[in-house]
């Protein structure tokens, strides 16, 4: 289940940015409120898994990064290669120091907390500057996604007695 669940958090990382490169800005609601929140919260399912080991954690996001980098023109690369890196630390680290929380809890938490420093990093790197138009709905997108996402993955894995218990 955990590799599988890797193909999804990749595949969701050169879908949103393939999808990005080919037809630019026009996708971004898509990106921003089903991908990439799928995306982190499965990140946080396999966090789970893997009781937050460091080493397996980093190689995800680096592999992340990686395959960000492989899949669109060269400013979608390097904007979201980065977004993808920053933004995957500061879900890891948010999460982790949520201990005690519940982890549909830590889940939101660490999901918004990446949804806004993804946004932000994309646009300065991508465009050199932030606007906080664009970054309040990319947010308001990522983070509602996100809330979906957790809700989703909750039910399904429950449903299917996983050994990942989300309540």
């Amino acid at each position: 289940m955990a590799w599988m669940l890797v193909g999804l958090y990749l595949a969701m990382a050169v879908c949103a940015n393939g999808l990005v490169g080919y037809f630019g800005p026009v996708v971004l609601p898509l990106t921003a409120l089903a991908m990439i929140p799928f995306e982190l919260t499965v990140r946080d399912v396999l966090h789970e898994r893997w009781n937050g080991s460091v080493s397996r954690m980093s190689l995800l996001v680096v592999a992340g990064s990686v395959v960000s980098w492989m899949v669109a023109p060269i400013a979608v690369c390097v904007a979201s290669a980065s977004g993808f890196f920053l933004s995957g630390l500061s879900d890891w680290i948010v999460y982790l120091l949520m201990r005690g929380k519940s982890r549909q809890i830590k889940m939101i938490v660490s999901n918004s907390v990446s949804a806004i420093v993804d946004s932000m990093a994309f646009q300065l790197i991508a465009f050199g500057v932030i606007s906080l138009n664009v970054l309040m709905w990319q947010c308001g997108l990522k983070i509602t996604g996100g809330v979906i996402c957790v809700v989703f993955l909750s039910w399904a894995l429950s449903r299917k007695n996983d050994d990942v218990d989300l309540h």
